[in-house]
């Protein structure tokens, strides 16, 4: 940067620095400056920088604080408000531009808008100046100041709630948002010490619904959690279909490492088979077998072009061309069947030969020690909760007994 352009950016950082000390001076000795006339006033015609009850909606918003302060949630304000039809600050804004509002939202009352509304200090007789800043100078563009940045100036005009109720009213919100932190943060502490190791995987047999986990707290004490799906179930009972974490998470463990316990019985199984030379014998058998199904396929199939060829010259008939064509494609899908069956059974051999049945499971072997979000993700697929309350465990490879059957048939 050159000096020309060094002293240009030092100029305007110190012409904002002054602006904006300019602005904060007068904010402090006033007059007040207003932006958007709240919902329940009217600019003073008398005066631009004094706020009037507006007669059509300051008793709204009196009603309003005056249902808070009996205790009603803000959702059952707005909905009296809509009853009442009272207008909402958004419909009052485009009826006093005579305008028609377009928005939804603002032809309707919702407990956000309650909520904003019951915090502005307007109502109270006060307003707020300061609520945002912009320090170029600083580089900050724009930035939203903190309640305890601003500047509040106490009977700017008539109040429409009484300035004690109104600092009740804050109060008890900010002791109701500090207990809802807590409970959050408790919920959290409680959500890492038990946490969701099948998220996803379960779901119900019955309606078909995923089931997600549901953690029991009272008074802040976990005492269980259960998996849940979110329907009900109309039959015998009803109710929602539920489950214990502890026993899917058990069930699971358990097929896991009878998985395991299968897989090291057929390593063993296959280790002595190799020993004892029968793996050699069965895999050069199934070699053998496979060369006499190639040779059987090759020879039905030399037939089929030499029928036809036979059949293109006429010496032999239409009739006994389709007779014998059917009964060599039979002979020849036959053939191809034992064939396929006879590669299987070679691959499969050859593997056991070079690497066994595969005991280790992969990264789910190694994550035996104890059930954890990690060895479900390695293992399991999906678990389901079927209809007369047990549990079906998909997992996510090959299951050890079912490969048993071909591995012992292979080798007997």
């Amino acid at each position: 940067m050159d000096v020309k352009s060094l002293l240009n950016s030092l100029y305007s950082r110190d012409l904002s620095r002054k602006i904006h000390a300019t602005f904060e001076a007068a904010r402090r000795r006033g007059p007040i400056v207003l932006g958007n006339v709240p919902y329940g006033y009217l600019r003073d015609p008398a005066d631009a920088h004094h706020l009037v009850p507006d007669p059509e909606t300051a008793p709204h918003v009196r009603e309003m604080f005056r249902m808070k302060l009996a205790g009603a949630p803000n959702a059952e304000i707005a909905r009296r408000l809509e009853e009442a039809g009272a207008p909402t600050a958004g419909r009052a804004k485009y009826d006093r531009a005579g305008k028609q509002a377009t928005s939804r939202d603002s032809r309707r009352w919702h407990a956000r808008n309650v909520n904003r509304m019951l915090a502005n200090p307007v109502y109270a007789g006060r307003v707020a100046m300061g609520k945002w800043t912009q320090k170029l100078y600083l580089g900050i563009p724009h930035e939203k100041n903190s309640p305890e940045e601003w500047l509040l100036v106490e009977g700017a005009h008539e109040p429409l709630v009484d300035p004690g109720d109104f600092d009740r009213l804050q109060r008890e919100h900010e002791e109701r948002v500090a207990r809802r932190r807590e409970a959050l943060a408790a919920t959290e502490r409680i959500r890492e010490l038990h946490p969701d190791r099948l998220a996803g995987k379960v779901r119900c047999g019955v309606c078909g619904a995923s089931m997600h986990i549901c953690r029991w707290v009272e008074d802040g004490v976990f005492w269980g959690a259960e998996y849940m799906c979110g329907r009900n179930d109309a039959g015998e009972g009803g109710g929602r279909h539920r489950v214990a974490v502890p026993l899917v998470e058990t069930v699971c463990m358990d097929v896991i490492r009878s998985q395991v316990e299968q897989r090291v019985a057929l390593d063993e199984l296959v280790a002595s088979r190799a020993a004892d030379g029968t793996l050699a014998r069965r895999l050069a058998e199934a070699a053998a077998s496979l060369a006499e199904t190639d040779a059987e396929v090759g020879e039905i199939e030399e037939k089929a072009v030499q029928l036809k060829a036979e059949h293109s010259r006429g010496e032999v008939s239409s009739a006994d061309y389709r007779r014998i064509e059917r009964l060599l494609w039979s002979r020849l899908e036959a053939a191809r069947a034992h064939r396929a069956e006879a590669e299987a059974r070679r691959g499969l051999l050859a593997s056991l030969s070079e690497g066994g049945a595969g005991a280790v499971l992969g990264e789910a072997g190694r994550l035996l020690g104890s059930f954890s979000k990690e060895l479900a993700d390695a293992a399991i697929e999906s678990v389901t909760l079927e209809g007369d309350g047990s549990l079906s465990v998909r997992l996510r490879f090959t299951d050890a007994y079912r490969k048993a059957e071909t591995i012992r048939e292979a080798l007997s």
